[in-house]
C-alpha cells in the first residue's frame, strides 16, 4: 500500500507508531485523559485523521495487554474505519 497519510488535528494528537519493526499494525494513543466506570462504554478521541487509499480498510483492535491489565476491549472485537472517512479516528471502548 505504501505510506499512509496521517493528519495530526491537535497538539495533543500523538502519531502512531509501531513498537517492533515488525509489527503487523500502529499503535494508536488518545489524545485526552479519559475515565471509563465499570460496565460502561465510551468514545475516546485521537485527535488523528487518516487518509486512506480507495478500496482499503482500516482497523481497531483492543491489545491483549490493556485488556488484561485494564479491563478494556472493544464491544464488538474490532472497529473498522472504510477508505471514505475522512474524519476524526474515535475509539470504542468498553469497560468490564
Amino acid at each position: 500500500m505504501g505510506i499512509l497519510p496521517i493528519k495530526l488535528l491537535s497538539e495533543n494528537a500523538i502519531l502512531p507508531t509501531r513498537a517492533n519493526p515488525t509489527d503487523s499494525g500502529l499503535d494508536l494513543y488518545v489524545a485526552e485523559d479519559t475515565t471509563i466506570l465499570a460496565h460502561s462504554t465510551k468514545v475516546v478521541p485521537t485527535h488523528i485523521a487518516i487518509d486512506l487509499a480507495y478500496g482499503y480498510e482500516a482497523q481497531v483492535r483492543a491489545r491483549s495487554g490493556l485488556a488484561l491489565k485494564k479491563g478494556l476491549g472493544l464491544p464488538n472485537g474490532i472497529g473498522t474505519i472504510d477508505s471514505d472517512y475522512r474524519g476524526e479516528l474515535k475509539i470504542i471502548l468498553i469497560k468490564q
